[in-house]
């Protein structure tokens, strides 16, 4: 595991950033009892360079409008080779280099997340596993392993299809209240679990509207609330 980690740089996947149709570094999903709806978003993810399967993370989560920044690791803890013969062939399909898209493997790693808000009134503390679908090809940058027909093969995927998938728990701090928490980058891969009648087409991805009083009517606002606000310019 060490040799493929010290390898192949995982960060920017991590990170949720490293594809084209990935415009946002955003993880959405739901949080607590009644599933409302909660963002995480990793703007930073860096390899630790004494020990490939550490990253430092840094980024922010946003709960009812709340926003806190939060900063700490994910560990590489585990690496399982991914039964998805047809991936890579598919692939290969479209790759100009198709022998090494065939000669390539794909993998599920499992990280430990262990994360801390600021601290402030009813910050947290998360903790949970990050589950990753890659492929590692000669030559090239890994990426994920996506299924995008909606076909049921993605059912057979630890990420639902989607290449990420982190689950885990919220302490607050100062109540010790605990609050379970599941994001992903596609927020239909985790709603299944949660709600059978969230997603009413998931191919457009339109959501429930009876769900808009649990925050998912703020699903599509336009806002990029995880980038920090520019400093204003100073005019002498």
């Amino acid at each position: 595991m060490r040799a493929l980690l010290q390898a192949h740089d995982l960060a920017p996947l991590w990170q949720n950033a490293d594809s084209s149709y990935r415009s946002t570094p955003v993880y959405e999903g739901f949080f607590g009892p009644d599933h409302y709806h909660f963002a995480m978003a990793f703007t930073q993810v860096k390899r630790d360079p004494a020990n490939p399967a550490v990253y430092h993370v840094r980024g922010k989560s946003r709960y009812r409008k709340n926003i806190r920044p939060f900063s700490g690791t994910l560990t590489v803890r585990k690496l399982v080779d991914l039964s998805y013969p047809g991936f890579l062939q598919d692939m290969a399909t479209d790759d100009s280099n198709a022998a090494d898209s065939l000669s390539g493997r794909t993998y599920t790693a499992h990280a430990q997340v262990q994360l801390r808000e600021e601290r402030k009134e009813n910050s947290g503390i998360f903790e949970g596993e990050l589950l990753l679908d890659f492929y590692v090809v000669p030559a090239k940058k890994p990426g994920y392993v996506t299924v995008f027909d909606h076909e049921g093969l993605e059912e057979g995927l630890p990420t639902r299809g989607c290449g990420l998938l982190l689950r885990g728990n919220r302490l607050n701090v100062s109540t010790g209240q605990v609050k379970s928490f599941t994001v992903a980058p596609w927020v239909s891969a985790v709603a299944v679990d949660v709600f059978k009648d969230f997603m009413l087409d998931e191919r457009m991805g339109e959501i429930n509207p009876k769900y808009a009083r649990l925050g998912w009517n703020e699903f599509w606002n336009n806002d990029e609330w995880w980038a920090d606000s520019p400093k204003p310019s100073l005019n002498l």
